[in-house]
């Protein structure tokens, strides 16, 4: 008989609260590096709500120093720091977009003027989207991801 024991990478605690909206973050192999962020989610009140969507910026990239997003020419979020967040914050979704509606997308280095990461997105409105990064900054296969909430 063949039997297997699964070994754990790590183990962390998480709080235990009534906050039901959270996103675990696990960027390597060290329980240092994990970490989770309180998900609060927005809504556009306004007559604006079918041309905007929220966006926020995670730095799950370990060793990457404090990182800025833009989309299209608005700052979204500026300085986060290795395992810190943004705010969702509302964007114009067609201001910057080119005419087939994609807008520029980019992460910098706090600081710098020569992007990180650079992609057209199209997004839709009334979502609210985590961008997260993915790798280390300057290294082969440093990218982003999307999380529409």
């Amino acid at each position: 008989m063949h039997t297997s024991v699964v070994q754990s990478l790590f183990s962390i605690t998480l709080p235990a609260d009534t906050n039901y909206y959270r996103t675990l973050f696990i960027t390597d192999e060290k329980a240092d590096d994990a970490f989770a962020i309180h998900d609060v989610f927005k809504v556009d009140p306004s007559a604006t709500q079918d041309s905007t969507c929220f966006l926020r910026l995670v730095n799950s990239s370990a060793g990457s120093g404090a990182l800025t997003m833009t989309f299209g020419n608005t700052t979204v979020s500026s300085s986060i720091p290795f395992k810190g967040y943004s705010d969702f914050n509302l964007v114009n979704l067609y201001k910057d977009a080119s005419q087939t509606g994609l807008t520029a997308l980019k992460v910098f280095s706090t600081g710098s003027s020569t992007a990180l990461y650079t992609d057209s997105v199209a997004l839709n409105p009334g979502v609210n989207y985590t961008v997260y990064t993915l790798g280390i900054p300057g290294a082969t296969g440093f990218t982003i991801g999307f999380k529409p909430n």
